[in-house]
């Protein structure tokens, strides 16, 4: 996550994507586990071609401001102290 809030395409396993969530190119490229081949070739495909960096750059910069930017933690605070508030005048 910390190559894609750097603005950077990322290659990724197949696990490592389904673990956040995350769709093949889409906001990322991924892989099987162990297909090295794969790997390198999607890497390749980033280097080689400027529309597929571009659009996954774009796309995982917009779903991390989406998981976790400023707004998403207000509301998820919010929802936070808004149950312990109910909580506690029950």
């Amino acid at each position: 996550m910390q190559a894609a809030a750097l603005g950077l395409p990322v290659v990724a396993t197949d696990l490592l994507a389904d673990e956040l969530g995350w769709r093949n190119e889409v906001e990322l490229m991924s892989v099987s586990v162990g297909d090295a081949a794969a790997f390198a070739d999607a890497i390749l495909v980033l280097h080689e071609f400027q529309d597929p960096w571009e659009a996954l750059r774009s796309h995982a910069l917009q779903r991390l401001q989406a998981d976790y930017g400023l707004d998403g933690f207000v509301a998820a605070v919010r929802d936070v102290l808004t149950a312990n508030d109910a909580e506690n005048n029950s």
